[in-house]
C-alpha cells in the first residue's frame, strides 16, 4: 500500500532587525542570486545564503598596496629612512621650479650700481712706476766712495759744507744694481773714478766694501764685486734696448742726492744720441735720451721699460749751466754696451 508523501515545507528565516519582512532580497540580490533547484531534507528548513560583504573583485591598487606593505616589512629601518629621504629630495627638485618664481631681470640702473660698487671695493691696479720699482727694489744698491787719506779738518766752530747733497766724507755718490747670483754690481765708471774706499749699501741696510773687477771708461761702465751679499738679494731682469721706440714709457730708479730708492717716470725722447761727458770729456755714442727726472746720485742706476726689465744704465744729464741738476734731458747707456762686462752675450 502506497504511503502518501507529505509535501516538504519551506521555512523562511525571520527577517533581520530593522528590515521589512517582505523585503528579503534587494533588487541587486535578486539579479545575482537564484533559489536552489532542490530542497534537501524533509521537514527541515533550508536557508538561502547571501553574498559575503568581504567578497569583492581584486584591483591593481590593492595589489600594489599589499606588495608595498610586504616590501616595507622586509627592509631594515635605515634603508627605509634613506629611501624616504631620497624620495623627498627628488620631489623637492621636481617641485622647486614650479613653486619658486623665476628671478626678475636686472634693470640698467641696477647693473650700473653693481659695477660702481665693485669698482669702489676693488683696489686700483698698480702703476707702471710701481711695478717697475717692485721688480728692481731688491737688486738696487747705494754706492759711495771715500778718500783714503782724510782731509785737513775744518776750523773749530765751522763745519765743512756738503757738496751737491753728498756727506762730508764722501768723494762720489751713485747707484748700482745686482746683475747675477754672485752679487756682481753694474754701475757707472765716473761713480768710482775718484778712487778710494768703495762702500756699498744694499736694500736691507747691509753694508759691504766693493772691489772694481771691470772698468770701461769709454762707455762709462764699471762692475763691482761686494765683500758680502744678502741672502735674499734678487738680480735684476736684463733686456736689450732693441725694442725701444720713441715715446715708450720708461722708469728711472736711483739715489738722487743720497735719497735712497727714488723713482721717476717718463718716456723715451730719442735714440742713438751722442753726448760729451763734462767730467771726462769723453764722447759717448748711441745713448738713450729720456725725460724721467734724474739728478746727481742717479748715475749707475737702472733705466727700466714698462715690463720692469733693465734696458739701460743712467749715465748723464744735460744742463747748459754749471748746476748739474735735471732740466728735462737725461741719457742712459744701452745695456748692449754692458753685455760683455757682465759676462752675457749681446742682444
Amino acid at each position: 500500500m502506497a504511503t502518501a508523501r507529505t509535501p516538504s515545507r519551506i521555512r523562511l528565516s525571520p527577517p533581520r532587525k530593522g528590515r521589512h519582512p517582505t523585503a528579503l532580497f534587494s533588487s541587486s540580490e535578486e539579479k545575482n542570486s537564484t533559489l536552489p533547484s532542490e530542497i534537501v531534507g524533509s521537514g527541515t528548513a533550508s536557508t538561502v545564503t547571501e553574498p559575503s560583504s568581504n567578497t569583492r573583485p581584486n584591483n591593481s591598487s590593492g595589489k600594489l598596496a599589499s606588495l608595498a606593505k610586504e616590501w616595507k616589512g622586509h627592509l631594515p629601518p635605515w634603508i627605509r629612512t634613506i629611501s624616504i629621504a631620497l624620495l623627498g629630495a627628488v620631489l623637492a627638485l621636481l617641485l622647486y621650479p614650479k613653486i619658486s618664481p623665476p628671478p626678475k631681470p636686472l634693470t640698467t640702473r641696477q647693473v650700473r650700481q653693481i659695477i660702481e660698487t665693485h669698482l669702489k671695493e676693488r683696489p686700483p691696479d698698480p702703476t707702471l712706476a710701481n711695478r717697475a720699482f717692485q721688480s728692481i727694489y731688491r737688486s738696487l744698491v747705494l754706492i759711495r766712495t771715500k778718500p783714503v787719506a782724510s782731509e785737513t779738518p775744518s776750523s773749530p766752530g765751522k763745519s765743512k759744507s756738503s757738496d751737491k747733497g753728498k756727506p762730508d766724507d764722501t768723494a762720489a755718490l751713485g747707484t748700482g744694481f745686482v746683475v747675477d747670483e754672485m752679487g756682481s754690481i753694474l754701475t757707472c765708471f765716473h761713480v768710482i773714478a775718484p778712487g778710494g774706499k768703495i762702500l756699498i749699501t744694499f736694500f736691507d741696510g747691509l753694508e759691504a766694501e766693493g772691489e772694481v773687477i771691470y772698468a770701461n771708461p769709454e762707455n762709462d761702465l764699471a762692475v763691482l764685486k761686494p765683500s758680502v751679499v744678502p741672502d735674499d738679494v734678487t738680480p735684476a731682469v736684463l733686456a736689450g734696448s732693441g725694442n725701444l721706440r720713441i715715446g715708450d714709457e720708461v722708469v728711472a730708479v736711483g739715489n738722487p742726492f743720497g735719497i735712497a730708492s727714488s723713482v721717476s717716470a717718463g718716456v723715451v725722447s730719442g735714440l742713438g744720441r751722442s753726448f760729451y761727458a763734462p767730467r771726462t770729456g769723453q764722447r759717448m755714442m748711441n745713448l738713450i735720451q729720456f725725460d724721467a727726472a734724474v739728478n746727481p746720485g742717479n748715475s749707475g742706476g737702472p733705466l727700466l721699460d714698462r715690463n720692469g726689465e733693465v734696458v739701460g744704465v743712467v749715465s748723464a744729464l744735460f744742463n747748459p749751466t754749471e748746476q748739474e741738476v735735471f732740466i728735462g734731458i737725461g741719457f742712459a747707456v744701452p745695456l748692449e754696451s754692458a753685455a760683455g762686462a757682465i759676462g752675457i752675450p749681446p742682444w
